[in-house]
């Protein structure tokens, strides 16, 4: 009852030093299904340039709308094997019935123009639906929204607080974290409190920008009214960065997997909790 589908980006990659391009994939012809493992490949001649992938989940045929977020993928990233309880629902009523493949390129000096990369990601999913489905939020800065990384050291640290989670419809299993930097970051965590008492943390506290593995540990419960801080620490040895997609820019994001998922209205845009979309960042 296990099978596979494998969803192949082709693209040329151009001059440009930073690009990224989506690819719809229609996966209606499944059914009505549940994925449960997540992975990558990557063609040899066009993988130094091919940064990560996000797979984001829709629920129209043609990737028309907003998506959510199920995957992210970068240098040093494992297969995502989901709970043996839980998966992410595919078609039916509530199901995605689209995916959106963002390949981010990165060509800083023009070697990898005029190579057609045909890499891609491989979903195996199950006919034998499992109890829960699986849902994402996005932590720490998910817009891109901070101030500049100034030289030296810093911190950044963002809540998703208590007021945000406090409006849950049920407890949540969160069972997986992708700590996500760029070339600058050194450290970072999330946390969960509960009135205050410390009851969780996920932490890398070397972070390595070519090795970036989610962090796998014992489920824990997330119930309404929690927080979940997210800090993450840079260390910048040249002028000011600014907040945003590129691959010498920075980011703050920490992809968080959980079930029974929430229904997206619960959140701020993009399945966010942290600074501009309904979290803010700490003084």
């Amino acid at each position: 009852h296990v099978r596979k589908k494998d969803m192949q980006v082709q693209y040329t990659i151009t001059s440009k030093v930073t690009e990224y391009v989506d690819t719809c994939i229609n996966i209606e012809d499944l059914g009505d299904v549940q994925a449960i493992v997540l992975t990558h490949y990557l063609q040899q001649d066009t993988a130094p340039h091919v940064h990560h992938f996000l797979v984001y989940g829709l629920n129209t045929n043609d990737c028309s709308g907003s998506g959510d977020l199920i995957w992210a993928w970068a240098a040093g990233t494992g297969p995502l094997f989901l709970p043996e309880d839980a998966g992410f629902d595919l078609n039916g009523a509530e199901g995605f019935k689209s995916f959106i493949i963002n390949t981010h390129y990165d060509n800083p000096t023009g070697a990898g123009t005029g190579l057609t990369d045909k890499s891609g990601v491989v979903m195996y999913y199950t006919t034998v639906k499992r109890p829960h489905s699986a849902g994402v939020i996005s932590l720490g800065d998910p817009m891109l929204q901070s101030s500049l990384v100034p030289s030296g050291w810093s911190e950044f640290r963002y809540s998703c607080p208590s007021e945000c989670t406090g409006i849950f419809p049920h407890d949540i299993t969160i069972f997986y974290e992708h700590l996500h930097m760029h070339n600058r970051g050194s450290r970072m965590f999330t946390m969960h409190k509960r009135d205050g008492e410390l009851k969780h943390v996920t932490n890398t506290d070397y972070y390595a920008f070519d090795f970036q593995d989610g962090v796998k540990f014992q489920p824990y419960v997330l119930a309404p009214g929690d927080e979940l801080q997210t800090a993450c620490y840079f260390e910048n040895d040249g002028p000011p960065v600014r907040f945003a997609e590129g691959s010498d820019d920075e980011m703050c994001i920490d992809y968080v997997m959980y079930y029974p998922k929430i229904p997206s209205a619960y959140f701020g845009h993009d399945n966010g909790c942290g600074l501009g979309s309904c979290g803010y960042q700490c003084k």
